[in-house]
């Protein structure tokens, strides 16, 4: 005979419930099973529906959950079971948040109290401040957290004392109270992890992502997100809280002025959460996209998605959040050329009431923005009175946040006629960017931080243009620039797992490279190389600022004159469609509107598309001949547009690009002006204090990648010209080396395959014997040399964003403190490059500047034909 199994019993059906937090596929798979069973007792029956409803949602499958909450309660109910009825009753309300009926869970919870005493009261209670947290009734939700919390520590509940002070940190953080909400989720994960609740800890360390983002501290915030995904993905990746989590990483992608990246995570979190039946998230996360197309400068498409999230807060009853929406609906009809505008009673009536629930950052802004509504409208008194509010922050906050109370102040000024007192608030909003971009290690963050600064240039060039003064439309273009010469002094691969990270990209690339060449397959070493090239970009961007900038020379207006002497500075910029430009000549400073900006980007990608073909010898005889022509014509209409206006035969130039001149071939527009090419004005002093000319018997470092036709006949050429001077190619020519070399040296030439990365600039690279040489390798470089060429091909294009910065090899080579760089713009010739070169560091051997040794160079060069026409079109002198 077989004895029967053992009927569960009320205990084991309790520890699953116990377990649902930290193993909750495990729990649900065993709660049904339990539930499937005839024989139980009815209040293990009705907890076994509790943990299965429990493990649903907490696996955000919230129909299920639903439907087996409510066969628990009516269990329970049937039963008498009055205490059980409560306690299943309580988890419901949740599903039913979370499914968007918030009243309806206000009301559950509200009943669950009427069964419960002791502990699961307390419990409950904190289940009643949560949903009131996410209704955003802020200040009631914190009231029921303190009560829970006594009866919590009472009963030494710790595992639910930590969920609480999980929640309460992130309410802390909606209130701008930081440091508070930190030192709740700080305890809550030490909480946890004593407890061994790793489902927690991957909460608290997303919740601490989420308030060090808000706080400003985008490299910590950061940090926790990476744990808190490793740690999901540990846990099965629970669905729905990695949607949560790309949600919050994609926020603080907006704080830190990545756009692109911030609309992939919130897109990707939004595809995730509709497959769910979490109506909160959702909605929510559709309301961070409405602020995603209003900062990348879409009002339209923001609008609409503010819309749609308005209308989904209005049915769930979340007032807060609906304030919120219209927010960021009211911001997107500001911004729009064709909605009905914004106007600033709407603007100032919603600051009182998201300042009434305690949302007082937001408050703040949108005091801000009605003030500047009023003073387009010409209510200045309205205004003013908006703006005193809005810039009472100035000097507390995140930086960004002082930076808009900044900006306040300067309208406030402005308002009240005092031009020199608005130039200052001005000043003192791009120095708190500033001090944000000094703590980012990663220079993609530090340039696209640069984005919040956008609203203050406008203004100060608006300024400056309205008083006719040029010197004060100079200062405010290139206070914004975010340059090189701003950057903190951070060396990503100093850290070690970086460092190793970095050698191993290079292994995995010389494998590709091998398979390629072989035959082989390269789909699985490809997927290895992007993992780790995610690694590394997770990495960089954990790493902090020093906090302090590199020192630089005056740059007032007597100190750039004095600097500049017979020389001309050219500072283009775009203004109201045009491009502008301010200059500077013995003395004399001027401003003039130059051209269409459109027009000009069209000139200069036909220019350099005709380039290209001529370089390549690609197409027809008939083609190449039209490339000529076209290369001659577009060379001849961009010199009339931007430098026939203020120069003449024979001056030196030094030129701060904006936009799409950036791509420019600068010497190429007049090869009888010696000229230079520098990413702002403050890059250009820093440059100008290291460097005048090589010293004499100058110590060079020269290397030949592989795979480039030329490239060791080049190097050797130049040796010969060198007393001193260390040389790599073929085997030898490996990236620890050569770091190595250029380590110190007064000159380095390369001549390698460059490729440029639109996708991620830091890691366009230098191709070495094994493998690339990227971005983040060249920023180990302590010593860099002074004078540093890249002969071959695209190592010298960038991507330019926000304030004219700029991303790629050659810019962070200009940042790292190379004085003079040479390299160029458009693809050419390797081979044919050899004798410009030779030409090139036979002029700064015998004492030439970097750009005349260039421009004699380039006369030398006295081939007719398409490659040459190419290849002297193509180098440019960047910094000194």
């Amino acid at each position: 005979m077989i004895d029967a199994p053992p009927i569960p019993d009320l205990g084991f059906a309790l520890r699953l419930v116990d377990s649902v937090q930290d193993h909750p596929q495990k729990a649900r798979d065993e709660a049904e099973v339990l539930t499937a069973r005839q024989d139980l007792e009815p209040e293990t029956a009705a907890v076994a529906w509790w943990a299965f409803g429990f493990a649903s949602r907490q696996l955000n499958d919230l129909a299920t959950a639903d439907q087996a909450l409510r066969r628990g309660i009516d269990i329970a109910t049937g039963a008498g079971l009055t205490q059980r009825v409560g306690q299943i009753r309580s988890s419901h309300a949740l599903v039913l948040l979370y499914r968007g009926d918030s009243q309806g869970a206000l009301e559950e919870a509200e009943k669950a109290m009427v069964g419960l005493s002791g502990v699961d009261r307390a419990r409950n209670e904190m289940q009643i401040g949560l949903i009131l947290q996410r209704l955003g009734h802020l200040d009631e939700a914190l009231v029921r957290y303190r009560s829970a919390l006594i009866g919590l520590r009472r009963a030494d509940d710790r595992l639910v004392e930590a969920r609480l002070l999980s929640n309460r940190g992130v309410l802390h953080g909606y209130r701008g109270e930081l440091d508070l909400g930190i030192s709740d989720l700080v305890m809550a994960r030490s909480i946890a992890e004593d407890l061994g609740q790793g489902l927690i800890v991957a909460v608290c360390a997303q919740n601490l992502g989420f308030l060090e983002g808000r706080r400003g501290d985008v490299p910590a915030a950061l940090a926790w997100f990476d744990r808190a995904e490793a740690a999901y993905e540990a846990l099965g990746r629970p669905p729905g809280m990695t949607e949560v989590l790309w949600a919050n990483r994609g926020e603080l992608l907006l704080t830190a002025g990545l756009y692109t990246e911030a609309e992939e995570a919130v897109g990707a979190a939004i595809a995730g959460l509709e497959k769910t039946e979490n109506k909160t998230d959702l909605s929510e996360t559709r309301l961070l996209a409405a602020e995603v197309a209003l900062a990348a400068r879409r009002p339209e498409e923001a609008l609409k998605a503010a819309a749609a999230a308005s209308s989904e807060f209005t049915e769930q009853a979340r007032h807060a959040w609906h304030l919120l929406a219209e927010y960021a609906a009211l911001r997107a009809r500001f911004e729009s050329q064709t909605s009905t505008g914004a106007t600033a009673s709407e603007a100032a009536r919603l600051a009182e009431e998201l300042a009434a629930i305690g949302l007082f950052s937001e408050s703040q802004h949108c005091r801000l923005l009605a003030g500047r509504i009023a003073m387009r409208d010409g209510a200045l008194e309205d205004a003013r009175r908006q703006l005193r509010t809005a810039s009472g922050a100035r000097r507390r906050g995140t930086a960004l946040d002082r930076a808009k109370a900044w900006h306040a102040e300067a309208l406030l000024r402005q308002a009240e006629g005092n031009r020199t007192g608005s130039t200052r608030a001005i000043e003192a909003g791009f120095k708190a960017i500033r001090d944000h971009r000094l703590t980012l290690g990663a220079a993609d963050l530090r340039s696209h931080a640069a984005a919040h600064g956008l609203d203050l240039a406008v203004l100060a060039i608006e300024q400056g243009v309205a008083s006719g003064s040029p010197w004060q439309v100079l200062k405010a273009v290139e206070s914004w620039r975010a340059a090189s010469s701003q950057v903190a002094s951070v060396r990503p691969p100093s850290d070690a797992e970086l460092t190793s990270l970095l050698s191993e990209l290079r292994r995995i690339s010389a494998e590709i490279r091998e398979a390629a060449m072989t035959g082989g397959r390269t789909q699985p070493l490809v997927l290895q190389e992007a993992r780790i090239e995610t690694q590394i970009k997770a990495l960089s961007r954990r790493l902090r600022g020093s906090g302090h900038a590199r020192a630089t020379s005056p740059t007032n207006r007597e100190d750039i004159i004095d600097r500049l002497g017979d020389r001309r500075l050219i500072s283009y910029f775009r203004y109201l469609g045009d491009i502008h430009a301010v200059t500077v000549h013995r003395g004399s400073i001027g401003l003039e509107r130059l051209v269409d900006a459109e027009r000009t980007s069209d000139e200069v990608s036909s220019l350099l598309f005709s380039l290209t073909r001529l370089a390549h010898g690609a197409g027809s005889p008939r083609a190449l001949e039209a490339a000529s022509v076209n290369v001659d014509q577009s060379l001849e209409q961009l010199r009339k547009w931007l430098l026939d206006p203020f120069t003449s035969d024979g001056e030196e130039i030094t030129v701060v690009p904006t936009a799409a001149l950036h791509r420019l071939p600068w010497p190429a527009l007049d090869p009888g002006r010696i000229l230079t090419v520098v990413p702002s004005l403050e890059s250009w002093v820093v440059a100008t204090s290291t460097i005048a000319r090589l010293k004499a018997n100058p110590t060079a470092a020269l290397v030949a990648g592989p795979d480039l036709p030329g490239a060791v006949q080049e190097v050797s050429r130049i040796a010969r010209l060198y007393q001193k001077h260390r040389r790599r190619t073929g085997r030898n020519a490996t990236a620890d080396l050569v770091l190595r070399d250029i380590e110190g040296s007064d000159v380095a030439h390369l001549a390698a395959h460059g490729t440029f990365r639109f996708d991620n600039p830091s890691f366009s690279s230098l191709q070495m014997h094994d493998g690339p040489l990227t971005v983040y390798d060249f920023e180990q470089i302590k010593a860099p040399p002074a004078v540093m060429v890249l002969s071959s091909c695209d190592t010298a294009v960038t991507k330019v964003v926000a304030g004219d910065e700029l991303l790629g090899l050659s810019s962070a080579l200009i940042g790292i403190g190379v004085s003079s760089l040479v390299a160029p713009v458009v693809p050419i010739d390797d081979e044919a490059a050899t004798d410009l070169m030779v030409a090139l560091h036979r002029g700064l051997i015998g004492g030439d500047s970097t750009p005349v040794a260039l421009a004699k160079a380039i006369f030398r060069e006295d081939s007719d034909d398409d490659a040459g026409k190419a290849l002297r079109s193509s180098f440019v002198v960047f910094g000194a």
